[in-house]
């Protein structure tokens, strides 16, 4: 049974490449330098996974917009340091983990009772 399978590992190791290769080409993973590394895997023990992905994203794609609404445009960069200051006054208001919280950029609708800044 075990030469059996070690008897395809050489075809599942070219699959492997393969498949890193094809991901590479698509852009969905890339050779980081080496700086970068290191604070992306900063991001991701401090953070988690969603919050090193914000972090990721300034640091990949810094001057692309990342949010387009009727009050401009918001780069990576943007979001990746207005999303930190949040983070920042509202830990100094007391918020501690493992309290979870999220906020997306406030959108003005019709029919809200609150004003925007009221919701912050």
């Amino acid at each position: 049974m075990i030469i059996e399978q070690a008897a395809h590992l050489p075809r599942q190791a070219l699959q492997e490449v393969l498949s890193l290769g094809y991901t590479a080409r698509t852009g969905m993973i890339a050779i980081q330098p080496p700086g970068r590394l290191l604070t992306l895997a900063w991001a991701y023990e401090r953070y988690g996974a969603i919050g090193a992905s914000v972090v990721l994203a300034g640091e990949r794609y810094g001057d692309r917009a990342a949010i387009v609404d009727e009050r401009g445009t918001l780069t990576f960069r943007e979001l990746d340091r207005n999303s930190n200051a949040l983070a920042v006054a509202w830990r100094s208001r007391g918020l501690r983990p493992p309290w979870p919280c999220a906020r997306l950029r406030t959108v003005a609708c019709s029919g809200c009772s609150r004003s925007p800044a009221a919701a912050a």
